[in-house]
């Protein structure tokens, strides 16, 4: 039979054991509480960096429902309409106008360069992703042209 002495010692070592677990628990949330009071100060220091060069940039920010920040560019980017989350014009959202950019066979280069140029203004297209993009909408003499 277990006697009183080894019952209460028993009882030392599994509170030991308990008093050793919770300590390291509470180091552990000191710890936890340390990354989370950087983590949120380096977040604010983001933010406002955002800001900042979202100010710069003629962007501005603004939050969504959810918490989160969208970005409403004043700089012109492509001709395509926004439509507002309050816009009851509509019962369903308009789907959006894909336009596409005709491959260029050699034929007729004046119209095709017309119909790049809508295309890549469209898309807001920056200058030095034209030719490329152009490039992969070339075919038969014009494709061996370009190379």
């Amino acid at each position: 039979m277990v006697n009183n002495a080894e019952s209460i010692r028993t009882l030392q070592e599994t509170s030991a054991r308990h008093d050793h677990t919770l300590a390291s628990i509470e180091s552990q949330l000191a710890k936890q509480e340390q990354w989370n009071t950087a983590t949120n100060t380096t977040l604010q220091e983001m933010s406002l960096l955002l800001q900042n060069l979202s100010v710069q940039l003629g962007v501005s920010m603004t939050p969504s429902a959810s918490g989160d920040f969208t970005a409403n560019s004043s700089a012109p980017r492509a001709k395509t309409k926004v439509r507002q989350e309050n816009d009851a014009s509509f019962p369903f959202p308009p789907k959006p106008i894909q336009v596409e950019l005709p491959i260029f066979t050699g034929e007729d280069p004046e119209e095709w360069l017309a119909s790049a140029q809508d295309f890549f203004e469209f898309y807001g297209t920056e200058d030095h992703h034209r030719v490329t993009m152009a490039s992969f909408r070339m075919t038969g003499t014009a494709r061996k042209w370009f190379r």
